[in-house]
């Protein structure tokens, strides 16, 4: 009956052996899980940063971009009302061709009548002193031809810059909005594809 107690003992003694082991398994295992745990908390952490610093360099370039194509967007603007005066140039050429008979090279100006006016005033025209009336009816259709063919190439830039500069506000719009990491590398796979990064 004694050994029968023993027996039952060192079972219950191992049992307790093995119930201290399983725990210190079970801690040691529940201890790799909070290393993985904070491994994974700080690559979180990272791809956050990550994401965060892509996010503000993307808004920078954005920001840059977009002021840079409104300037320019300005500028073609300014020079596209200028060209709207070449009518003008072509009507001052056709003058100056009509009253060839009474201009000389060397003058600077000169009396004509505007035979495209009601009532056919008298207008002064500016001419270049070294040019001949010939050559200064040339300068006149030179310009009319610029203004004309800068009027067509400036219609067509002012129009590519609207749509960039539209694309670039909807970009910055879409880094405003974006909520998580998910929607910043969507944006980092579009911009790249689309040539913008």
């Amino acid at each position: 009956c004694h050994a029968g107690r023993e027996r039952v003992g060192q079972r219950l003694g191992a049992a307790g052996a093995l119930d201290d082991g399983q725990a210190y398994v079970h801690r040691a295992r529940s201890g790799q899980r909070d290393g993985l745990d904070a491994a994974d908390l700080r690559r979180g952490e990272r791809k956050k940063n990550d994401a965060e610093r892509f996010a503000q360099h993307v808004v920078q370039e954005r920001h840059r971009a977009r002021d840079r194509v409104a300037r320019k967007l300005a500028a073609q603007k300014k020079e596209l009302a200028a060209t709207h005066n070449r009518e003008q140039y072509k009507r001052t050429g056709e003058l100056i061709t009509a009253n060839l008979y009474q201009l000389e090279k060397g003058m600077n100006k000169a009396k004509v009548v505007d035979y495209y006016a009601e009532n056919c005033p008298e207008v002064e025209i500016t001419l270049d002193v070294r040019l001949t009336p010939q050559q200064n009816a040339q300068k006149y259709f030179k310009l009319y031809n610029k203004a004309k063919t800068a009027e067509e190439v400036l219609t067509q830039q002012i129009e590519q810059g609207t749509a960039e500069l539209d694309y670039l506000e909807s970009v910055l719009a879409a880094l405003s909005e974006a909520e998580n990491e998910r929607d910043l590398a969507q944006l980092r796979e579009e911009l790249t594809q689309s040539g913008v990064l």
